[in-house]
């Protein structure tokens, strides 16, 4: 019983790293979504590549707004290729003039690359991953096979929300108040 729960807890700490990946990924369809309804091309040119899309396409989407996802989509899919976090989130900041804190930054993409390692790499840390974080997160040696596992913990799970939500807030924080996104759609209310 023990083996079941502990191997339960493992998995359900990996699918948090996955979704909290996803979530971002999410985020960051969004962030390129606000940019683009505010200044169409500077989006556009983000993706290398042929930037037009034909006659029948135009017609199969129909409406505007199918036409602008569309176009978020193919740009976002465009950075995803380099397989990058990193890459990902510096070519969408790009020109934005958005400056993140490099310890809010590397902590959260930490967390992020993990989703990677569980996905492709057995939830194992490679001697990259190692070498680049080891000031940052504790790991475990899985006695058996003497490989570097990394944690799936809850705290680790928590704090690693706590650092992916860091980086997004900086993120808004500083889109919202720029040339990038409409502030007024976003201006916060007042408190009672």
């Amino acid at each position: 019983m023990n083996i079941v729960f502990g191997h339960t807890k493992s998995k359900s700490g990996e699918f948090s790293y996955v979704e909290l990946y996803n979530a971002f990924s999410a985020y960051m369809r969004a962030i390129l979504k606000e940019m683009y309804r505010k200044e169409p091309t500077k989006i556009i040119h983000k993706a290398a590549g042929d930037k037009t899309i034909p006659f029948s396409k135009i017609s199969e989407l129909k409406t505007f707004e199918n036409i602008e996802n569309y176009v978020i989509e193919s740009v976002f899919r465009k950075l995803e290729e380099e397989r990058s976090t990193l890459k990902l989130l510096n070519k969408i900041l790009e020109n934005t003039k958005v400056t993140i804190d490099e310890d809010v930054k590397n902590k959260a993409l930490m967390y992020l690359e993990m989703r990677h390692l569980f996905i492709h790499n057995d939830g194992q840390a490679d001697a990259e991953f190692i070498s680049k974080y080891s000031s940052i997160i504790k790991f475990k040696q899985d006695a058996k096979t003497n490989n570097t596992k990394l944690p799936t913990d809850f705290t680790q799970v928590y704090t690693a929300i706590e650092a992916v939500q860091a980086l997004l807030a900086e993120i808004d924080k500083q889109l919202l108040f720029s040339d990038f996104i409409d502030p007024r759609k976003y201006a916060p209310t007042k408190q009672k």
